[in-house]
């Protein structure tokens, strides 16, 4: 038989290849010569062989493959990070935070874990391969520990090769407000201004302020200290009682945080009519005082009634008389002064005693003394942040024997005064009126805006004295 009857004879006549049957070939140290490269056997994960040493290519994972005897191993090169943005995310801000990587051979089915710098792993809870060179990962911002950064990220391939980039996450958190929001507070009109706002921030950063959304404080003449938080200068004039609504930015490093704050600007009316006993029956007095009684020419700028003096504690129309700070001397004792009434001045002694004539006794209190004892006070509370100051007083003095001075005290503490002792101690003397015409007026004079003021009739031993009448002019807002 001829070589070629063999080689024949190994074909298959119907396909024209070689029969395995009559086949047993080994190849030893094989040179493929060609430039196209060589193929290998390719097929899907279940269809891998289980002899060691195997190679192919994997159709499913689109990567090379052996096989160890045990398990197949990929043959692939590991994935590039060359850069992630952001770089600072606020664990407290709630919700998630997406960050963008970059970098090469990222292959789909990756995963991205984000790595403390106590080795602990964090995993995106959606990764996204948008190409071989881009990933979005999105993660709880509430996974990030400020104690753990920065954080390293990590790219895991299907094929288990990993790319890692160092200390690229920080923890940054936004600055807490410790001010709360709303009013900062009623100032005066044309007075000193000052307030202030406060943050905090967890990370340590220092804490800036500035208004944001518009410049209502520089508009009017206010100045926010950017270190501080205070509020200075002085509240503008109004013509009637004014909000200025305003919102702050607190910054620490490059997070931000803001606030809506407002101050309330109150109109002041000065000079005006605070009290007025004038009204009350009185057969003997003549009112209103006649012109020379320095009324006519010291008038008001406006009139108004107690019930209408109102602060944000205590009232005019709602002043208490304080009984252990309120004391007779000689004749008389404590039980002829009454309690408050619904028209304020509901002090009174006893007709009979005083030797009044016009029939009614519920405006006016009186001295008198035959014995030496000569003199009498009360003190009013007038509530804790008073909203009205007096300015002057003018009233009716009756009697008038002898010797009498009438005197006006503000406090903002606790007169020292009780049943056996009187102290003018600890008290600022606002009026002092050496034997009053019988119509006086003490004119205007300074005073602030007092919680306590003490009204006291004082002289020689034999007088008697009578404060009636009365007319209470001031400030309030």
């Amino acid at each position: 038989m001829t070589k070629a009857r063999d080689i024949s004879k190994l074909l298959s006549t119907a396909n024209g290849k070689i029969a395995g049957a009559n086949l047993d070939v080994s190849f030893e140290n094989i040179s493929d010569t060609g430039t196209a490269g060589t193929k290998v056997a390719s097929g899907t994960t279940g269809q891998r062989g289980s002899t060691a040493g195997q190679i192919r290519f994997n159709s499913e994972t689109g990567l090379a493959e052996y096989y160890t005897g045990t398990e197949f191993k990929v043959i692939d090169s590991p994935p590039t990070i060359t850069a992630v943005s952001p770089l600072e995310v606020d664990s407290t801000a709630g919700g998630n935070i997406t960050f963008t990587i970059t970098g090469s051979n990222f292959q789909s089915g990756a995963v991205v874990k984000f790595i403390g710098s106590d080795a602990t792993e964090i995993t995106a809870s959606t990764t996204t391969i948008n190409s071989g060179s881009s990933i979005s990962a999105v993660i709880a911002r509430s996974s990030f520990v400020g104690a753990k950064e920065p954080y390293d990220v990590r790219v895991i391939n299907t094929s288990g090769l990993s790319g890692t980039l160092d200390n690229q996450i920080n923890v940054d958190v936004s600055p807490t407000w410790s001010t709360a929001s709303g009013s900062l507070g009623s100032f005066v009109e044309a007075v000193s201004l000052n307030a202030s706002v406060s943050a905090t921030d967890a990370d340590g950063d220092t804490v800036s302020y500035s208004e944001t959304g518009g410049t209502v404080l520089n508009t009017n003449s206010l100045t926010l200290n950017s270190s501080t938080g205070a509020i200075t200068g002085t509240a503008p004039t109004v013509n009637a009682d004014t909000t200025l609504s305003f919102t702050l930015r607190a910054t620490a490093n490059s997070k931000t945080v803001d606030r809506a704050f407002n101050i309330i600007i109150k109109n002041l009316n000065t000079n005006a009519l605070l009290f007025d006993a004038t009204n009350l029956n009185n057969s003997n007095i003549s009112f209103p005082f006649p012109s020379n009684s320095g009324l006519n020419g010291l008038s008001p700028s406006t009139a108004v009634t107690f019930t209408n003096i109102n602060g944000s504690s205590g009232t005019l129309a709602n002043a208490s008389l304080l009984t252990n700070k309120t004391r007779l001397d000689g004749y008389y004792n404590q039980s002829n002064f009454k309690t408050m009434g619904t028209t304020f001045w509901t002090i009174s002694g006893a007709t009979s005693n005083l030797n009044r004539n016009d029939g009614n006794n519920s405006n006016w209190f009186g001295v008198y003394s035959a014995a030496g004892s000569n003199r009498v006070w009360f003190t009013l509370d007038m509530g804790e942040n008073p909203t009205f100051k007096i300015r002057r007083l003018a009233g009716y003095a009756e009697w008038r024997t002898a010797n009498g001075d009438f005197m006006l005290y503000g406090s903002n503490s606790l007169p020292s005064l009780d049943g056996t002792t009187y102290s003018t101690g600890g008290l600022t003397s606002l009026m002092y009126l050496v034997n009053p015409a019988q119509y006086w007026d003490s004119g205007y004079f300074t005073g602030d805006y007092y919680r306590y003021y003490v009204f006291s009739v004082v002289g020689s031993s034999n007088y008697d004295w009578g404060w009636a009448g009365t007319q209470w002019y001031g400030d309030y807002y």
